[in-house]
């Protein structure tokens, strides 16, 4: 399938459909799905859809940034690392040192 670099909206593409996007924006070698890395009965689908469909997992930081603040794809995204971005704005996790203080 190809797809036009216009805007388009995620909201009316499938799960397959906005992963395609994504890949062409982001490179297919620097996203997932979520919802391609969670094993599941065929039965779960649309309760799994729901719930990871419009997340992806990020080689890094700058791919998850690209995918969670890009105006065509503003959806959640998280690294390798355990960064969490979200198109509201906010950046939580990351992974800490084990030499890190407790303090």
């Amino acid at each position: 399938m190809q797809l036009n670099q216009e805007k388009v909206s995620l909201g009316k593409l499938s799960v397959e459909n906005k992963t395609e996007f994504v890949w062409v924006q982001v490179g297919k070698e620097n996203v997932q799905t979520a919802l391609s890395l969670v094993g599941y009965k065929a039965a779960l689908q649309p309760a799994m859809e729901f719930v990871f469909g419009n997340s992806f997992v990020c080689k890094d930081m700058d791919a998850a940034k690209r995918v969670t603040f890009d105006e065509c794809i503003n959806k959640k995204s998280v690294t390798l690392d355990g960064d969490s971005f979200d198109p509201a704005g906010t950046l939580t996790g990351g992974n800490t040192s084990v030499s890190s203080s407790a303090l």
